[in-house]
């Protein structure tokens, strides 16, 4: 799963771009249905680097996103440099620092658990387990909307109403969802 940076150096300091350059991250994450978690300096300081993958506890996150900050600790800066070279994936906003071999941030490249179909109304969470994948979709929107969605997945799919607990096959890679809204 990912992780994004929260610029609390930035934010103390007043970097309005870092604020702004969080939330854009954040936004296009959820619209692209990546899961992701926050971190900070705390969090990169004491984690640990467990092969491509920044550990603590249960949390394991193969990806870092870093909005256009200014102000990281020289200890999480060091992080993120072994994370890297650990082969890591770390994303940089332009305008804020760089880190040698992390590209720049293009919400273009985004691979997310949704390939195709999305609303902008439409949030998709991914779960997986050792044997499966589980997606949860819903409705942002406050009325009833259609979806017509396809993920990346090679194992057959299944839906589950909530509604009523009846769990059902899918019979294609494109999936038709009517979703009531709230």
């Amino acid at each position: 799963s990912a992780a994004l940076y929260m610029p609390m150096r930035d934010l103390w300091a007043g970097n309005a771009a870092a604020a702004e350059g969080y939330y854009s991250i954040g936004y296009a994450l959820e619209k692209h249905g990546v899961y992701f978690d926050v971190v900070d300096d705390d969090f990169l300081e004491e984690c640990d680097i467990g092969g491509a993958a920044l550990c603590s506890g249960f949390a394991e996150y193969r990806e870092l996103y870093i909005p256009n900050v200014k102000y990281i600790s020289e200890k999480a800066a060091e992080a993120i440099k072994k994370f890297i070279a650990a082969g890591g994936r770390v994303y940089v906003m332009n305008g804020g620092m760089s880190f040698d071999g992390a590209p720049a941030y293009d919400e273009s490249k985004i691979s997310g658990a949704l390939v195709g179909g999305g609303s902008e109304n439409l949030r998709v969470m991914k779960r997986t387990a050792d044997n499966a994948a589980v997606y949860v979709l819903y409705n942002e929107s406050t009325e009833r909307e259609s979806f017509c969605v396809s993920f990346d997945e090679t194992r057959k799919g299944f839906a589950a109403n909530p509604e009523n607990g009846k769990i059902f096959a899918l019979g294609s890679k494109e999936y038709r969802f009517e979703l009531e809204g709230g």
